[in-house]
């Protein structure tokens, strides 16, 4: 269903996700670094596979459920993802069922490898929720796991994707009826905590973590007109080092208000920064916006807005439906460049693309297929036919009184 003003539209006939069936856990999150939100479905137990849909950034979806190095993903109930070698692409940890859980880990583009020996994350014992949070905070993602037939799990990551299993220790260890569970911080002192919920007339277990550093820093991400919460939003951590001119990427998130099954995460995004003195932020929200912070302290608790990316008629400002908004990618860009476009008021859009001298290059216009998304691939081409140099160029989108601007860097 896609959210069109104060109304859904059924886009199901034609997404490509006409025949999906028998799910437990359907989750939402960017598999290959284009800032839109592709779709795995977990199965339901021996039923039926993992199976992985990539965005294909138009409202279609393509099932690339074989992009793995076993031609596919196993049975499955629940799913949580995240980046547990921090190496810019999200990863999946597959809750089986009755089997064995499984750890896939992303290449980047989409395509999964099962690494589930070489993580030691395979455990099994009916698992029905499992969560992906630094509790040392030492700038790597540990992992929950709350199984119903045996004691529940808690591994910590040594940086690599490897895990050692500190179940006893943390005092985890329990058993119960496991169902779903949440991680958040809920004394708010910058430890990551565990509810872990549990079915059958069982009490639920709350873990208050007792580390006691100062090595995390939380954002709270404000969003703007539908999307208040900054759901789908990317969050990357960087550490800045050599007298602030150098940025190092450390770890990234992603908003999401359905992580896992049976259960909710909370939203204030958390980092364990480790040994980091001095911290950078940048969120990529949906609408295409991007904010930025610099000299963050570890330790810190902030509030970064989604900034206002479109302009909008002065006499009705107060009206999300009638922004324009437009997003690329890839940017920067080598042969062709995708420009998505949102909203406006006539039944076109009129495209014109500007070099750094400030001459227009290319202009256009395309069908205003509101409230569904409008689609435009420049191919780096003036209007004459002819290929333009490398450069920032500056796109400008108008649709009736509304427009919208972006900046694109082509790369030869």
């Amino acid at each position: 269903m896609q959210y069109a003003g104060n109304t859904f539209i059924d886009i199901t006939t034609g997404s490509g996700l006409e025949n999906i069936e028998n799910v437990f856990c359907p989750v939402f999150f960017d598999i290959d670094g284009d800032y839109d939100d592709d779709l795995f479905n977990a199965g339901n137990w021996e039923l039926n596979y993992g199976a992985l849909f990539r965005n294909n950034g138009d409202g279609t979806f393509t099932d690339i459920s074989t992009n793995t190095n076993q031609g596919g993903f196993g049975f499955g109930q629940e799913v949580t993802f995240g980046d547990i070698d921090n190496d810019r692409d999200f990863d999946i940890y597959l809750c089986s069922g009755f089997g064995a859980n499984s750890m896939w880990e992303n290449d980047g583009t989409g395509f999964f490898t099962n690494i589930t020996a070489e993580s030691n994350t395979g455990c099994g014992g009916y698992s029905r929720g499992a969560s992906f949070a630094d509790f040392d905070n030492d700038g790597d993602l540990d992992l929950f796991v709350n199984r119903s037939t045996e004691p529940k799990m808690l591994y910590l990551n040594d940086s690599t994707g490897v895990f050692t299993d500190v179940s006893v220790q943390s005092g985890v260890y329990l058993f119960a009826n496991g169902f779903g569970c949440s991680t958040g911080d809920i004394d708010n002192d910058g430890q990551m905590d565990i509810i872990a919920a549990n079915c059958c007339y069982e009490q639920n277990f709350v873990f208050i973590n007792q580390n006691t550093d100062t090595n995390f820093v939380k954002i709270k991400v404000m969003g703007r007109n539908t999307n208040t919460l900054a759901l789908g939003a990317i969050v990357e951590l960087f550490s800045q080092e050599q007298g602030d001119r150098y940025f190092k990427f450390k770890a990234m998130r992603e908003i999401s208000s359905h992580a896992t099954l049976h259960g909710t995460n909370e939203l204030v995004v958390h980092f364990g920064t480790g040994s980091a003195t001095k911290l950078a932020i940048r969120i990529h929200f949906q609408s295409g916006a991007i904010a930025e912070t610099t000299d963050v302290d570890p330790g810190s608790m902030i509030i970064m807005e989604e900034p206002e990316m479109v302009a909008v008629d002065n006499q009705h400002t107060e009206l999300p439906s009638r922004f324009l908004t437009a997003k690329a990618y890839p940017n920067p860009f080598n042969n062709s460049i995708k420009i998505s476009l949102v909203g406006g008021k006539s039944a076109d859009y009129r495209i014109d693309i500007y070099n750094i001298m400030g001459e227009k290059i290319r202009s256009e216009r395309i069908k205003n297929n509101n409230p569904l998304t409008s689609f435009y691939i420049w191919d780096g081409r003036n209007n004459n036919g002819d290929g333009v140099g490398s450069g920032i160029y500056l796109i400008k989108v108008y649709s009736g009184s509304r427009q919208a601007r972006l900046k694109a860097a082509l790369l030869r």
